[in-house]
């Protein structure tokens, strides 16, 4: 057997476990059902769908699935709710181009990305301005934030905040 073989078989065994814990943390309560059926709830001023959504009952837990669509019909982000509060996935949040000064402004601008995964805040959230470019960076670590870098209106880093938990 060569080494490239056995280095093969090595990395397989390693990523056995995590992919059979995967598995297990993303299959009972989280996997959408076969007969879930996406459907419009929100639409662009275009008249493409800007959020989809289908909802299920399991074990008296209520879920819903959603899912954030660009105006050209590219996906943003999806997520799972547990009980009507985010569980796992990306949370989009849009501006409500209609209350801005411009009814241009801000249309198609995703206002906040937020990850989550069990319930919990996770990885990185990103907010943004209505012309697009990033505000601010948080780093989420087990529920809390680790990191926070803010940018101004034209895409600059002007503060980096760290975070220590005991």
């Amino acid at each position: 057997m060569s080494l490239r073989h056995s280095h093969l078989i090595l990395a397989l065994l390693l990523a056995l476990p995590v992919a059979v814990v995967t598995l297990y943390l993303f299959r009972p309560d989280k996997a959408v059902p076969d007969d879930c059926r996406m459907v419009p709830i929100e639409r662009w001023r275009n008249g493409e769908p800007k959020t989809l959504t289908c909802d299920w009952v399991k074990n008296n837990i209520e879920y819903a699935r959603y899912c954030a669509i660009k105006p050209d019909g590219k996906e943003a982000g999806c997520w799972v709710t547990r009980n009507g509060e985010p569980y796992e996935g990306d949370v989009v949040e849009w501006y409500v181009y209609g209350r801005m000064p411009d009814p241009q402004a801000a249309y198609g601008v995703a206002r906040a990305i937020m990850r989550f995964s069990r319930g919990q805040p996770d990885g990185v959230w990103l907010n943004y301005y209505p012309n697009g470019k990033l505000m601010n960076e948080t780093v989420f670590e087990n529920g809390r934030s680790k990191e926070v870098r803010l940018y101004d209106q034209s895409g600059k880093l002007v503060r980096k905040n760290s975070f220590s938990y005991p």
